[in-house]
């Protein structure tokens, strides 16, 4: 299933990236911001789909959404899909169900909310340097029309795929192979880098 909505996904926005890099010339300035967005907004609906097939709680609690939880979930699971270091550690460690055991045993600092800030803010500093380097190449390839459209398109699709193909695997990962020696592994390596 969630193969099969990557697709769908990657697809869609390919194609309407293809679109907006048919204009070509003068025209692509205005097109480059709706593509990145387009792009972005796909992607985010994409982590939060393949979160909810992987049996994550709903981000709406009584008709109120979480606002801080949606923006702290959402970024680790673009972290994730950006191959950002910790990213997928800190999902495993706060979302399977092995740590709800062993985070028993650990120091209570660990399970404040400062236990994964520092990555977060990381992975959205990452996030930006990334929406800029592609805003840079999808400009460039927008330059000549109709040919724009192809290398913009494949783009995305490019770019898409294997983000997605992370984070199922680390949800494939956390429901299916994840033991008590990985937690202590994941737990290590985001001790480290928010150190």
């Amino acid at each position: 299933m969630a193969k099969s909505l990557i697709q769908k996904r990657a697809v869609a926005s390919s194609a309407a990236s293809f679109v907006a890099g048919l204009p070509g010339g003068p025209a692509m300035a205005a097109t480059i911001p709706t593509d990145m967005l387009q792009f972005y907004a796909v992607v985010l609906r994409l982590a939060q789909e393949i979160a909810y097939l992987y049996g994550e709680p709903d981000l709406w609690s009584n008709n109120i959404l979480d606002k801080e939880r949606v923006t702290n979930q959402l970024i680790l699971y673009c972290g994730v899909m950006f191959g950002a270091t910790g990213a997928a550690q800190t999902v495993r460690v706060l979302s399977s169900s092995i740590s709800k055991q062993v985070m028993k045993k650990l120091p209570q600092k660990a399970l404040t909310k400062t236990f994964y800030y520092p990555i977060v803010k990381q992975i959205a500093k990452a996030c930006g340097v990334k929406m800029t380097k592609e805003i840079f190449a999808k400009g460039v390839s927008k330059a000549v029309p109709i040919v724009g459209g192809v290398v913009s398109g494949g783009i995305t699709y490019a770019s898409m795929m294997p983000m997605a193909n992370r984070l199922v695997k680390t949800f494939d990962n956390m429901h299916f192979e994840y033991t008590e020696n990985d937690f202590n592994n994941d737990y290590e390596v985001i001790n480290a880098e928010i150190v």
